[in-house]
């Protein structure tokens, strides 16, 4: 029965972890939070400290490895290292990030109290979250695969995602998946919680839902300006081919001349020369042709910055004559910069892959203005970090997304990246634009709601009517801080708390 027991638990363990990636998009079942939670919780209740590494380890590098995998395609598909490296920097990444599960599994295994109630439904959210938290933060972060992200189509916790972000959704997805195991435990057992606890269980529940169905009503942004048109250029061009590629920009000259909007918008990188090896006059006759139309004209394009060749990865604005730019600022390691260079450079010597060495933009850039709106600006893998686009966005009445997911092919990256769009639309609550190489190409309302959206792996054009918004979201004042100091003071608390315990009966001991 031991040995049987020794080889069940990390099987089931597997099985949670591997599950999860049905609970984001394109899956989207979120019943399946609530059951892997419910599988850590009651394996965790009997663990030490020791073993809930064991548990961590084993259930963060399956959950990171099935997430990731996408990252396998782009490097051994895109990129060509090799099956094997590829094999390697998945694995190595995987585990790297599962040390932030065992964070949270240690934490909890540490501070866990007699209570049921408090380490379901409170404890445990707050380990939780704060891994997310650190994970997103430390060494750059990378805060993809959060929980939070899982609630996008639930509108009562559209109000939640105003104030407290994804963070808080994601401790209130947690802790109610905790309450939940409670309240189920309970009728079967009808000894886990007392009347007391009972109660309090059923009416925090209770609590949450109602708050998030009077807060999903509230308006922090109003309308501003006229409605206008934007038009979405989807080149669907291949990685390898559109690096100085003359054919490409032929095409997105001629779906220039065919898009319609007010705003017309070139996907990152979409023109992928620098300004000075372009044909002459190149970048001018987009602009003319834009210009014209009485349209302003974005591209995603690189641009060198000095005399020593450095250069950014940036939106600009062609038919402005200064070409103003925002330029990425939360850059790709190993993938658009190298950190470490000279120690990794035998890693890249077989790598034909262009454009690694990009330079940092600005930190906290303004939003840009354009037609009489402000617009706040992110790239790519820059979408996952909700902190650094509130700077801009709760200054600006739009929200715009540069992004080339060629590099995942037809991975659910593409989807689980357009949930996060989804979620910043409803954080900030203004529309948002998704703009795609490859797809998915789409316009996000200010509820998260998918109002148009083009077909992956087709060049095309969407044309959709916008509306600018004014105001500050709570989540746009406070940030993260008031989710993650509610998790570390509760943490705090019952650390404080054992240890007072434990020097009370050490010393009645004497």
């Amino acid at each position: 029965m031991n040995k049987l027991k020794l080889y069940f638990q990390p099987m089931l363990l597997v099985f949670a972890a591997i599950s999860c990636l049905f609970a984001y998009a394109p899956y989207n079942l979120v019943i399946i939070v609530p059951i892997v939670i419910a599988i850590l919780l009651l394996h965790l209740d009997n663990l030490n400290i020791k073993s809930s590494i064991k548990a961590g380890l084993i259930f963060g590098f399956v959950f990171f490895a099935t997430e990731v995998f996408y990252i396998f395609y782009s490097l051994n598909y895109i990129v060509k290292v090799g099956f094997y490296l590829s094999f390697f920097g998945v694995c190595a990444f995987s585990l790297f990030l599962a040390t932030y599960i065992v964070i949270a599994f240690v934490l909890y295994s540490y501070a866990k109290s007699s209570s049921k109630l408090f380490n379901y439904v409170f404890l445990f959210p707050a380990c939780w979250v704060l891994g997310e938290w650190l994970r997103g933060y430390v060494l750059g972060g990378y805060p993809w695969s959060d929980f939070g992200y899982i609630l996008v189509n639930n509108p009562l916790f559209f109000g939640y995602y105003r104030i407290i972000g994804e963070y808080g959704v994601s401790w209130l997805l947690v802790s109610i998946s905790g309450i939940l195991l409670l309240l189920g435990l309970n009728y079967f057992k009808k000894n886990v919680l007392n009347k007391i606890e009972h109660l309090i269980a059923i009416s925090f529940l209770a609590i949450i839902l109602l708050i998030g169905y009077f807060t999903a009503q509230i308006n922090y942004t109003t309308k501003y300006d006229k409605p206008f048109t934007v038009s979405i250029l989807q080149g669907n061009v291949a990685v390898g081919t559109k690096w100085g590629n003359l054919d490409t920009l032929n095409m997105y000259k001629q779906l220039i001349e065919s898009a319609t909007g007010n705003l017309i918008i070139v996907p990152e990188t979409g023109i992928a020369n620098f300004e000075e090896y372009l044909p002459a006059g190149y970048l001018d006759s987009l602009a003319s042709i834009a210009s014209n139309k009485h349209a302003e004209l974005l591209v995603g394009m690189p641009k060198l910055i000095d005399d020593e060749g450095n250069y950014y990865n940036t939106v600009t604005l062609l038919t402005n004559p200064d070409h103003p730019f925002y330029a990425k600022y939360h850059l790709v390691p190993y993938g658009e910069y190298i950190p470490a260079r000279k120690e990794l450079e035998w890693l890249y010597k077989d790598v034909t892959l262009p454009m690694v060495g990009f330079s940092h933009g600005p930190e906290n850039q303004d939003a840009m203005i354009i037609r009489n709106q402000k617009i706040a600006f992110n790239i790519c893998y820059e979408n996952a970090f909700a902190r650094e686009l509130i700077h801009a966005a709760k200054d600006a009445t739009l929200m715009i997304n540069l992004s080339d997911m060629a590099w995942y092919g037809n991975s659910y990256a593409k989807d689980q990246h357009l949930q996060m769009s989804r979620v910043r639309a409803i954080e900030n609550q203004r529309y948002f634009i998704q703009v795609t190489n490859t797809g998915l190409s789409a316009v996000i309302n200010e509820d998260g709601v998918i109002q148009s959206i083009l077909p992956t792996f087709r060049r095309l054009i969407a044309t959709d009517i916008v509306q600018g918004r004014v105001g500050v979201t709570p989540f746009e004042r406070l940030a993260n801080y008031p989710i993650i100091t509610l998790c570390i003071l509760i943490i705090i608390f019952r650390i404080i708390f054992r240890i007072f315990i434990y020097l009370k009966l050490r010393y009645a001991s004497k």
